[in-house]
């Protein structure tokens, strides 16, 4: 039928069919990218709001930080001569340690003694303090004689009496060290 028609109308006839194959292709391209915005938009709208929420959480985080001062500084210099004095090295003789003091004091002890706790305080002398139970009086007597015969130990005393109890004795004991 196309051949029918003259030149000039078969001409416009398909100038026309080309334009509207353009648009025809417009338009689905238009759909598929519609589509496209319509699939990833919620997915889009979901990591925008994580990410928001995730900046918001640091932000709040970066605040709980508390500014550096001198009294933190000050807790954590203490806590680290404190630690000096315990961990053996070069600036500390073995002999002036606490730890090899306590050592020394723990293995003299005779078994029927039971240490539960102890306590040291770094003075011109050391001086610890042990608190345990006994079995017996003559134990406690036994230790108290082989710390005083110990050339690294200056004395040792019982905070309470105990010769009123025959067993099971809690105590106190303070050595005293050079």
């Amino acid at each position: 039928m196309i051949n029918l028609l003259p030149t000039s109308e078969r001409a416009h006839l398909k100038k026309e069919y080309k334009l509207r194959v353009l648009v025809l292709v417009l338009k689905s391209f238009l759909i598929l990218e519609m589509l496209t915005a319509g699939l990833f938009f919620p997915s889009y709208y979901i990591i925008t709001q994580r990410v928001k929420g995730s900046s918001d959480e640091l932000a709040a985080k970066k605040k709980l930080i508390p500014p550096e001062n001198a009294a933190a500084e000050g807790q954590i210099a203490e806590i680290k001569s404190e630690i000096a004095l315990l961990k053996p090295g070069a600036e500390a003789a073995p002999a002036l340690l606490p730890s090899t003091l306590l050592i020394q004091a723990l293995a003299i002890k005779p078994d029927g003694i039971e240490i539960s706790s102890y306590a040291y305080a770094a003075t011109p002398v050391f001086s610890i303090q042990l608190t345990g139970i006994s079995a017996t009086r003559e134990d406690l007597l036994q230790y108290q004689r082989d710390l005083k015969n110990n050339p690294r130990f200056i004395d040792a005393k019982y905070g309470e009496s105990f010769i009123t109890k025959k067993s099971d004795i809690p105590f106190t004991l303070s050595i005293t060290a050079h």
